[in-house]
């Protein structure tokens, strides 16, 4: 019986080992499995950070591009306003000029000053007689209507 036993013991010894290989083996893999579990976690919460972190930088450079698009677009209104406002300055000087020598002119020469008064009457005249067409004009045509209506 103790020679049995003696034969067993060192098997049994070998099977422990190879169990205690195996267990050592899989707590092993077991650690792996759990750290790479957690690196993907924490990778997953930087990914989810950075891209509200991106949305957010996306906003504002959106923002940041309209407003800029804003300021040129302001750029060349004002820059347009000061030509108009060059341009329209120049134009009084010229007329201011021609109102000037007109009433030299008229001075000088009283025909022409006649001549001058007589346009003005002349435009003042059909100036009253489309107005008083366009009245009969629409006189008639509100009559029409009443009649038809």
């Amino acid at each position: 019986r103790v020679q049995a036993i003696s034969i067993r013991c060192p098997r049994h010894r070998e099977i422990l080992h190879d169990f205690l290989e195996e267990f050592s083996k899989t707590k092993a893999n077991l650690r792996m499995a759990d750290e790479r579990q957690q690196l993907l976690t924490s990778v997953r919460e930087d990914i989810v950070e950075h891209r509200s972190a991106s949305r957010a930088t996306d906003a504002l450079l959106r923002e940041r591009n309209a407003v800029h698009a804003t300021d040129r677009a302001l750029d060349g209104l004002l820059e347009h306003a000061a030509e108009t406002k060059a341009a329209l300055s120049l134009q009084r000087g010229i007329f201011g000029g021609v109102g000037s020598k007109l009433q030299q002119l008229s001075a000088v020469a009283p025909q022409i000053n006649a001549l001058l008064g007589r346009i003005s009457r002349k435009r003042s005249r059909d100036k009253t007689i489309l107005g008083v067409v366009m009245g009969c004009c629409l006189s008639l045509l509100v009559l029409y209507k009443l009649q038809i209506g």
